[in-house]
């Protein structure tokens, strides 16, 4: 089994400290541009060298995401931000954007790239073209199949990262245009509004709920199953998230990653389930999803449409309430748990939160209530729960990791003062100008010299000093000094050994464009539900309810310029079936929505809408990959690229991609009771109405469909939604 490593995300500095002492083996973080986290502190040009000198030190790598689409006019600043982060030796950059791909390759000799997980892949095609477009490692989406990374696992040379712990998106890979289409703020450039995380109503039922919000993630029991299948970084999301969350993630992952690695005899189950409620302390939506999409069948509990935020731990109940002074109330809560100042709590009524709270104070009444004061609307019988544990979370910030080193000292008389430093194998040794004298009254002791000695920085710790001298006298400046440039010098090396193999390197490179150019003006795309008037004119899209070849067939032959829209997610039992349709159907043209569709080489194919092409070194290299040419994403505009055989959309997009069934979370039935009716929307107001509609391959994967056609980003913005 390869080396596991523990991936750990740093939205800030503390988040980032915290990673490193709780053990993380290697952090991913963002700069003030082009990553998908634009709320967070993030970091800068100005800082990331010392933050990465900071992670070396300590052998953890950092990886700097770039996982935004840009625009032509972003690409110089793109550039300069790359470029600081590699001469400050940064260890791997995290792209979405083909186009940033493109730059990256061109401007940068040796660069190591990661393909984030909003670049969709996720079976064995499309991690084969990564491979080949100089990716050395793949975030597979969180939607891929166990099958699927034992066959990228065994048949390409690819390093596996995979998403364990933390918030999904409910679209396929973070494919999300919802947050663009009804606000005008992009989530593929780091804005998203959130929108999934609102209540919706629904035409099936009177509930209203929270439809789109997904249950947090956790595959703590699937671990040693996805190590032992090829995946070896185990990536906790989690950017936005407060410190003590980053820190109790890093902590649980990194006692069953070792646990694993170490072969360990313990009862892991145990161990896992004991990790499992810690993590529950600091973040989850109602229970984790604990399988992904990993097996069969979508787990039942994708969606947690009760809770859209942290619901935390059972602590007991409220048994009585008083009045107090100033509108204040005294609340009784009967609870087996420790209830301390600073805690947070929420009360729910069944599954309806009521109220949240932070405690001001907490009096201990009898063995088993505590009393509190809050001017917070609270009755009796309400449960509660423990959503911030301050004790718990200070524990876990009072964590620190540090390099223990051994010293040497010489000191004899009439000799230089020498000090040398060692860390495994890397020594140190720096000799001083002074020359040690012999003491004329009191000379200086061992002691003595051991303690000046021993008082390093926050990141050394020496637990061991040698101390080589007689009755000499030395000045304690003198000895301080030395040890400062001694330590000094054993940083260095130790960063130095941590970096040497990091080859990246600035090569600043000019771009050549595509000069091809297209014959159609628009695409339009359509379904079984809205077969359109053949104009000769536009390319024409089939994007079928049930990929079967009699239908694909039937539909062909109703158009002169005929497409079929490539799913975006084809597990491999997918690809089988779609494999038999192009045989069958050879002259097919395609339009591609993920990278896999690429391999279909016998095709040609046209890069459609999933391929996000927003900038003109995107297009330039999907068409050196094979398309004919290539669609404008919705949201960007022509007059931000160079047109030349990019063709705009036309018609209602497809704003997510849904790979759990949203008729078993409405209606909570299961598969051998399907409910399907082709009638379900989704509405938050009277304003915006989204279709959900279904496609079938070997399973049934669903899309939200926009309410209004676009036509060159001419979005509607509608602000209720978010107010």
């Amino acid at each position: 089994m390869n080396k596991l490593e523990v991936l750990a995300p740093a939205g800030n500095y503390e988040n980032f400290l915290t990673a490193l002492n709780c053990g993380a083996d290697a952090v991913y973080l963002g700069l003030q541009d082009f990553n998908a986290r634009a709320k967070a502190q993030n970091f800068s040009t100005e800082n990331i060298k010392e933050v990465v000198k900071k992670a070396h030190l300590h052998n953890v790598k950092v990886y700097v995401t770039c996982n935004t689409l840009i625009s032509n006019d972003d690409a110089p600043k793109l550039l300069e931000m790359v470029k600081a982060c590699v001469e400050a030796k940064v260890d791997a950059f995290l792209v979405q954007d083909f186009g940033v791909l493109a730059l990256l390759k061109s401007n940068f000799k040796n660069i190591t790239l990661h393909a984030s997980t909003q670049m969709g892949i996720h079976n064995l095609y499309g991690a084969k073209i990564a491979e080949k477009l100089g990716i050395k490692r793949v975030v597979l989406s969180r939607e891929t199949t166990l099958k699927d990374i034992q066959q990228i696992k065994q048949n390409t040379n690819l390093e596996i990262e995979f998403f364990v712990q933390g918030a999904l998106c409910v679209a396929f890979s973070g494919n999300c245009y919802l947050s663009q289409y009804l606000t005008n703020q992009s989530g593929n450039k780091g804005k998203c509004k959130q929108l999934c995380r609102l209540l919706y109503n629904n035409t099936l039922t009177d509930e209203k709920a929270y439809f789109l919000s997904p249950s947090d993630l956790c595959l703590m029991k699937n671990l040693k199953l996805l190590a032992e299948n090829g995946v070896t970084s185990f990536k906790i999301e989690g950017r936005l998230r407060r410190a003590g969350y980053v820190g109790q993630a890093v902590k649980s992952y990194r006692k069953i990653v070792d646990l694993i690695e170490n072969n360990s005899k313990e009862n892991s189950d145990k161990i896992v389930e004991s990790q499992i409620k810690e993590l529950k302390k600091v973040f989850s939506r109602g229970e984790f999803n604990q399988d992904a999409y990993l097996f069969k069948n979508a787990p039942i509990n994708t969606i947690e449409k009760y809770y859209n935020n942290h619901t935390g731990v059972f602590v007991g109940k409220v048994t009585k309430v008083l009045p107090f002074k100033n509108n204040l109330r005294q609340v009784f809560i009967q609870s087996n748990k420790q209830l301390n100042k600073n805690d947070g709590l929420k009360f729910f009524n069944g599954k309806v939160e009521v109220s949240s709270l932070g405690i001001g104070s907490a009096e201990q009444v009898n063995l088993n209530t505590y009393k509190i004061i809050t001017s917070q609307f609270v009755k009796e019988n309400l449960d509660v729960y423990k959503i911030y544990d301050s004790q718990f979370e200070q524990q876990i910030l009072n964590e620190k990791k540090v390099l223990f080193v051994q010293a040497k000292v010489f000191a004899k008389t009439n000799e230089k003062l020498k000090i040398s430093f060692a860390f495994n194998n890397i020594v140190a040794e720096l000799e001083s100008d002074y020359i040690c004298q012999q003491a004329k009254t009191s000379p200086t002791t061992k002691q003595e010299i051991e303690t000046q000695v021993k008082k390093l920085s926050d990141d050394f710790v020496c637990n061991k000093v040698e101390v080589f001298c007689d009755d000499v006298f030395i000045v304690k400046s003198k000895l301080n000094q030395l040890r400062r440039d001694s330590i000094n010098l054993l940083q260095e090396k130790i960063i130095y050994e941590n970096e040497k193999q990091n080859l990246a390197e600035v090569s600043f490179s000019n771009f050549s464009f595509s000069t091809k150019t297209t014959n159609f003006d628009k695409i339009i795309m359509f379904d079984e539900d809205s077969i359109p008037e053949n104009d000769n004119i536009s390319l024409y899209v089939f994007s079928p309810q049930k990929y079967e070849l009699n239908n694909v067939l039937n539909i062909s032959k109703k158009f002169k310029n005929f497409a079929l829209d490539m799913p975006i997610v084809a597990n491999c039992d997918d690809l089988e079936i779609l494999e038999k349709i192009l045989k069958r159907i050879p002259n097919l043209v395609l339009v591609a929505n993920n990278l896999y569709a690429f391999n279909f080489k016998n095709h040609k194919i046209i890069a459609g809408q999933g391929m996000n092409v927003c900038n003109n070194y995107c297009q330039t290299l999907l068409e050196n990959l094979g398309a004919e040419c290539c669609v404008l994403s919705f949201e960007q505009t022509l007059k931000n690229v160079n047109s030349k055989n990019l063709f705009v959309f036309q018609g209602k997009p497809k704003l997510m991609t849904f790979c759990h069934c949203p008729y078993k979370t409405v209606l909570n039935k299961d598969c051998n009771q399907c409910a399907f009716n082709n009638k379900l929307c989704y509405f938050a107001n009277s304003n915006t109405k989204l279709k959900v509609k279904r496609n079938v391959i070997s399973r049934c994967y669903f899309y939200l469909l926009a309410d209004k056609e676009v036509f060159e980003n001419s979005n509607k913005i509608f602000k209720s939604l978010i107010n």
